[in-house]
């Protein structure tokens, strides 16, 4: 099974998924392809909006949800500190920065977990 995604604007595909593969196994491996240190997420684009992908989605349950729907992209994004922005050049739409990002792959909290941790704790 392959899986496409989107990198600075080039697809690149991703070959050899099994149903145990995860998002985060391919954040993982796109970042480690780039070079580039970070935090990253994934997108889902469809025609109407953007979603960020949960780290323990299984890309195979994606590819059979959109199997018939040519429009659908997964983009993988370099997250900021204040807004996520798309790596892609050709998608320069910013998401909004309360949305759910995917663990940091380099151990700092996100936005989002802090928040949790803080009305947890309340």
């Amino acid at each position: 099974m392959e899986f496409r995604v989107y990198v600075d604007g080039i697809a690149k595909i991703i070959c050899d998924l099994t149903r145990e593969t995860t998002i985060h196994d391919i954040i993982i491996a796109l970042a480690q392809l780039k070079g580039k240190p970070g935090r990253y997420s994934l997108v889902e684009r469809t025609p109407n909006s953007y979603r960020t992908l949960g780290p323990n989605e299984r890309p195979c349950d994606l590819i059979e949800k959109w199997a018939n729907n040519e429009h659908v992209r997964y983009i993988l994004m370099q997250n900021n500190s204040s807004t996520l922005l798309l790596s892609s050049t050709n998608e320069t739409s910013k998401l909004q920065n309360n949305h759910k990002r995917s663990k940091s792959l380099d151990g700092r909290k996100t936005p989002s977990s802090q928040q949790e941790q803080t009305n947890e704790q309340e």
